[in-house]
């Protein structure tokens, strides 16, 4: 029976037997060129709390590919959605998403929408906890909704303005709410020392819940945000505009 290895699908589509470290290079050369697809950093979403943790520690982000490499997968006969998950992991090179792993639970692994059976071992859910409160306790810049409290809140409604058409989008879709919400909370900020206003913005996105304006979040460009009249700078990664405007037209 072929097993889809974890460490495969981070650097590739590709489903066989083995493992990266088991491939001669003469068989499988694109496996083993591991620099043109280096974890620069990873976002990991606690599906229990909602707390998002960011790392760009080369050690750590090694430790942790390391972990979900010793499990083999098989890929599920049965596809439907499966609601709830315990921590989803986005591995980043510089600013382009490689992939995204979704811990569902000890025995089930869901990888860039494809869900698998975790065959031997199951995964240890305690090792991956310790690994993710180890790199919470790293300084990080914050996040929007460290910098806000919409966490606080049930938010229901979505306004969002694109500042170069004119065009308003709205939505109370709670799962595109959520879909926006994390993509926003994955960029680290840092408050900009001039807070001279800038004209001009990209996205105007007012975020509610029912009646009540919760927080007003301006997309400046790939590099700059503004929250609640505070101007910010981008850090890592850098506004994917290109995702933001797929987001808002799915609306």
């Amino acid at each position: 029976m072929s097993y889809l290895i974890l460490c495969l699908i981070l650097f590739t589509t590709v489903s066989y037997s083995g493992c990266l470290s088991e491939q001669h290079q003469d068989k499988r050369p694109e496996l083993t060129d591991i620099d043109q697809h280096k974890i620069t950093k990873i976002y990991i979403r606690n599906g229990m709390n909602g707390e998002l943790t960011i790392t760009d520690d080369s050690i750590k982000i090694e430790e942790l590919i390391e972990q979900l490499d010793s499990y083999s997968l098989e890929e599920k006969d049965n596809q439907e959605n499966i609601y709830g998950y315990h921590c989803y992991i986005d591995l980043y090179k510089d600013s382009n998403k490689i992939s995204r792993v979704t811990i569902v639970g000890s025995k089930t692994i869901e990888i860039d929408g494809i869900y698998y059976n975790v065959t031997n071992p199951p995964v240890d859910l305690e090792a991956i906890d310790m690994l993710v409160d180890s790199i919470s306790e790293q300084p990080q810049e914050p996040g929007i909704t460290e910098l806000t409290d919409i966490d606080q809140h049930t938010i229901t409604n979505v306004y969002i303005r694109n500042g170069l058409s004119g065009e308003l989008t709205t939505t109370n879709d709670s799962i595109k709410i959520e879909d926006l919400i994390e993509h926003l909370d994955k960029y680290s900020l840092r408050i900009k020392e001039n807070q001279e206003p800038i004209v001009g913005q990209i996205y105007l996105i007012e975020i509610y819940s029912d009646s009540n304006k919760i927080s007003s979040i301006a997309i400046i460009d790939s590099f700059e945000m503004r929250i609640d009249g505070v101007y910010y700078d981008v850090i890592d990664p850098h506004i994917d505009l290109v995702a933001i405007e797929e987001l808002v037209d799915s609306m």
